[in-house]
């Protein structure tokens, strides 16, 4: 059989594959053929000796393993060979976290395990709300990739436009009075064909359009046409500059978290670079919203000047 071992300090690239002697399961032992290790940074750590554990070597680094096992030892009632298993070896990587009681999880840590247990069961319907919410770009990215290939129907709620438009193949949109159009694509698409106002109101019925007409005439004032203040003005031209600046610092974080030695050569600048990204996107967020209330604003404001226009 083949072993990765650590045979000398130093970093990942001074791991070696081998062939080692098969393994026999002692009194109390099981066998595992690994299919997938974590080699996580305390792991890293160990094997450059920076670590508080500092096994003997030759070992096997990666605290988690995923395999199948072999062959079973004397005294061992609860697994047996072909069976599936994951192990932890105590120390390292999650090892710690893995048996975290539930009751001590993070709000966020809880929405993931939720989500993971959700995924991992059969199922042609998923019902989301807000699947998004605590999670880090990478999750992020494994969670639509999950979505994306789900063999059944996805309902889900969500403020992340950019996510709706990466995956979703329609949004539903409350028109008012309990009426809901389905339109086809993503949210940009919605608003492409929809129109970016959506806080219009509810048409009036036709009997009291009606009512209205057969009623007598009678003189009204016209009211004085209402304008966006200076600041709004200025504010909805210089926002998607704003947005384009925020998203160009965006993608420069992504693309430097994207390194996967990131995290192993400066643990503290990828939680500063992680944070930083976290702030840009709210105010990306913030920013769009404001935007788009502009915009709607701007866009009611001119509707209305065109009607007193044919009025007069």
């Amino acid at each position: 059989m083949k072993a990765l071992l650590s045979k000398q300090p130093g970093p990942p690239e001074t791991l070696v594959l081998e062939e080692t002697a098969d393994l026999v399961a002692g009194p109390g032992e099981v066998v595992i053929a690994v299919k997938a290790a974590g080699v996580n940074f305390p792991d890293a750590l160990i094997i450059e000796d920076k670590y508080q554990f500092k096994p003997e070597r030759p070992f096997a680094p990666g605290g988690e393993v995923a395999g199948v096992v072999t062959s079973v030892g004397e005294g061992v009632a609860h697994v047996k060979p072909g069976a599936r298993v994951i192990g932890s070896l105590g120390w390292g990587g999650f090892a710690e976290q893995a048996r975290t009681p539930l009751g001590r999880l993070s709000g966020g840590e809880r929405g993931r395990l939720m989500l993971a247990q959700l995924l991992a069961k059969p199922s042609n319907l998923l019902v989301l709300d807000e699947p998004t919410n605590d999670f880090d770009m990478e999750t992020l990215d494994v969670l639509e990739d999950m979505l994306s290939e789900y063999p059944g129907t996805v309902l889900l709620i969500s403020h992340d436009r950019d996510f709706l438009d990466r995956l979703v193949s329609g949004v539903i949109v409350p028109e008012g009075g309990g009426r809901w159009t389905e339109y086809a694509g993503g949210y940009s698409d919605m608003l492409a064909q929809r129109g970016a106002d959506l806080t219009r109101e509810n048409r009036k019925s036709e009997p009291q359009k009606a009512a209205r007409a057969s009623a007598p005439a009678t003189v009204e004032s016209q009211p004085a046409k209402r304008r966006m203040s200076f600041k709004d003005k200025h504010a909805l031209e210089t926002l998607p500059n704003t947005i384009a600046a925020l998203q160009a610092e965006a993608d420069a974080l992504q693309q430097q978290l994207a390194d996967p030695k990131f995290y192993a050569r400066d643990r503290a600048a990828f939680e500063n670079a992680t944070s930083a990204l976290g702030k840009l996107q709210e105010q990306i967020a913030s920013a769009e919203e404001r935007w788009l209330e502009l915009e709607t604003e701007r866009e009611a404001l001119a509707g209305d000047g065109a009607a007193m226009e044919s009025r007069d």
